[in-house]
């Protein structure tokens, strides 16, 4: 669980960072081992909600990419994009 908040964390506080698509899917990949985990476990071991970490991640992304599409007026390379180009 420490994993998936540190790189949400991440990503929320970086959301134009090159790395954000690559990041929301390591996030992808957690929330699949947890339901590996509570299938294993018959449940006992249940992370319910946990997907709304990757939902709320790429909505940020979405936002933030969008405001500096706004802000700059033209596209933003999502492979160069930083949160510096927004300042």
């Amino acid at each position: 669980m420490t994993a998936l908040v540190t790189i949400f964390m991440h990503v929320v506080c970086n959301p134009l960072e090159w790395t954000a698509n690559n990041d929301i899917a390591l996030m992808e990949v957690i929330i699949g081992f947890f339901g590996r985990l509570e299938f294993v476990t018959s449940g006992v071991a249940a992370f319910t909600k946990t997907g709304e970490f990757v939902r709320q991640a790429r909505y940020m992304v979405d936002r933030a990419r969008a405001n500096a599409q706004i802000s700059s007026g033209t596209s933003v390379d999502r492979n160069r994009a930083s949160v510096d180009e927004l300042n």
